[in-house]
């Protein structure tokens, strides 16, 4: 399958090419690696937040009030059980 190029910024392109000589690895093979595993953390954000919104969605939620008190009853004599 036939891509684009990328048009790198002046800057990116130069640090790129200093990483791919220090670890005597190609720099296309380094910009790969680096968009595969951007590509793969931006898809699993966007499932948590897919997955927290149909929580919410649900109403599985915690009143922020709540939340509030148990993190401010942390290392008191009486704090609070964390909300469910």
């Amino acid at each position: 399958m036939s891509h684009p190029p990328i048009h790198l910024a002046d800057d990116v392109a130069e640090a790129l090419e200093r990483m791919a000589r220090a670890r005597n690895a190609d720099p296309d093979a380094l910009a790969n690696e680096a968009l595969r595993e951007w590509l793969d953390e931006s898809t699993e954000i966007e499932r948590k937040v897919e997955a927290a919104m149909t929580d919410v969605r649900a109403g599985h939620v915690i009143a922020h009030e709540r939340v509030k008190q148990w993190v401010e009853s942390w290392g008191s004599e009486r704090e609070v059980p964390r909300p469910r």
